[in-house]
């Protein structure tokens, strides 16, 4: 019996060293822009720019976003604003081609959007499969990010990589509401275009 308890406890002496390097390792990790984002970390966020702004604005994350695309997903315009401030690219695209105003119309983030547009936002940026922000808000039901674009000019009669409108996708997702608004915005006096090209 003693034995065993001896074998122990040189085995849990054995890997101290090791266990002990891995916890000072994580000790010493800071959190990415995007969790101090995610926590309303915000002077956090502030101190990492003026450390090192290239470092952050452009940090990704395991789907290629970058904090940007962070801060509109939380609704944190503080982040968004330093961000952009510190030289972040406002038409930064993650893995799957999303931008950050992609990311305002799927969640529906209506004030992000028209922040994102007044800060040259591209209303008419393509993800991989040739889906605009309008698409995006068409396929999860995001009327309000909808007009926002309309109002900015972008297009409702753009097909995407498969040939589908806006009207379209809306459709074959189940989305009656945003489907009676595209045909009624389609139907109306086309506005002025202004702003975010």
């Amino acid at each position: 019996m003693a034995e065993a308890g001896t074998t122990t406890y040189w085995a849990i002496r054995s890997f101290r060293p090791a266990l002990l390097a891995l916890l000072v390792l994580l000790a010493g990790c800071a959190p990415s822009p995007h969790d101090m984002i995610a926590r309303a970390q915000n002077d956090k966020l502030r101190l990492a720019l003026e450390k090192d702004a290239a470092h952050v604005v452009s940090a990704r994350d395991r789907k290629e976003k970058t904090p940007l695309h962070a801060a509109v997903s939380c609704e944190n315009r503080a982040a968004m604003e330093m961000l952009v401030e510190h030289g972040a690219d406002i038409n930064a695209t993650d893995i799957t081609g999303m931008t950050p105003l992609h990311v305002a119309a799927m969640l529906g983030r209506e004030a992000e959007a028209q922040w994102l547009l007044d800060h040259g936002a591209r209303r008419d940026e393509r993800d991989i499969f040739g889906d605009t922000p309008v698409h995006t808000a068409a396929v999860f039901g995001q009327g309000g990010v909808i007009q926002v674009l309309v109002q900015r000019g972008a297009p409702l009669t753009t097909a995407n990589k498969e040939g589908k409108t806006p009207i379209m996708l809306a459709h074959d997702n189940r989305r009656p509401r945003v489907v009676a608004l595209i045909e009624s915005l389609l139907a109306a006096p086309a506005p002025a275009a202004g702003g975010g090209v």
